[in-house]
């Protein structure tokens, strides 16, 4: 599933990957001018990190805050592939609740869920110790503590992205502007292009490769996404 929502932070991050990846497709075909629109996605995002640092948000608090998260969320993943397995390993007459930790007892891809989601995933594991049939998990407090160590490393890191949000929220009409008008031409101008250049070319297989937000996962009740809307 693409990420539907772009917040202000996504525009540099997607904006930037974008132009980083395109180089790829510069003289590939003569139907696109692909340096050209390089420069204008580039100006995009330029001009929505110039509005952030209008009211405070500096270009170090973005690489800090996500840098953080980075650093967090493979350790998630690690506990939560160890703590799926570990159930897996389990003899068919310990008797527990599976499913209460991983619905459809299926651990999915957690490569591509944004960091936001995979802290909602990690609650919901959470919960799985609340079922009383899961009283008789083996080594239950251990296991428990680990998935909580890594929880509030991966909730703290976020904490900060949530403070940047909230002061987005309230941000000025030009951060808005300038959000809708790189949006304008990032999903309107560039996507359509770049989709069209490829299908001349036989290779339209390609496409999300070269946009960063249709590689993601979200879920549908990513609380972050909600009040981000809110505010568009």
């Amino acid at each position: 599933m693409a990420d539907r929502y772009i917040d202000y932070f996504e525009v540099s991050e997607y904006g930037s990957y974008f132009v980083t990846e395109a180089a790829a497709l510069v003289g590939a075909s003569e139907l696109v001018n692909i340096p050209a629109l390089q420069q204008r996605v580039s100006a995009a995002v330029e001009a929505v990190v110039v509005e952030l640092e209008k009211i405070g948000i500096r270009r170090s608090d973005l690489r800090i805050g996500q840098a953080d998260v980075d650093a967090a969320v493979p350790a998630v993943r690690k506990e939560l592939e160890r703590f799926y397995n570990f159930l897996g390993g389990l003899e068919d007459d310990v008797e527990i609740d599976r499913e209460s930790f991983f619905s459809g007892d299926r651990l999915g891809n957690l490569a591509m869920l944004k960091p936001a989601d995979l802290l909602i995933k990690l609650d919901e594991v959470l919960r799985g110790f609340l079922v009383p049939a899961n009283a008789a998990v083996p080594e239950r407090d251990k296991r428990k503590a680990k998935l909580e160590a890594v929880r509030k490393t991966l909730a703290d890191a976020l904490g900060t992205s949530s403070a940047n949000t909230n002061r987005v929220i309230s941000a000025t009409a030009g951060l808005a502007a300038a959000r809708e008008r790189f949006l304008g031409l990032y999903n309107g101008v560039a996507k359509p292009l770049v989709r069209a250049m490829l299908a001349d070319l036989g290779r339209a297989d390609e496409y999300t490769r070269f946009f960063l937000d249709l590689q993601v996962d979200i879920t549908e009740d990513d609380p972050s996404h909600a009040i981000n809307n809110s505010a568009a």
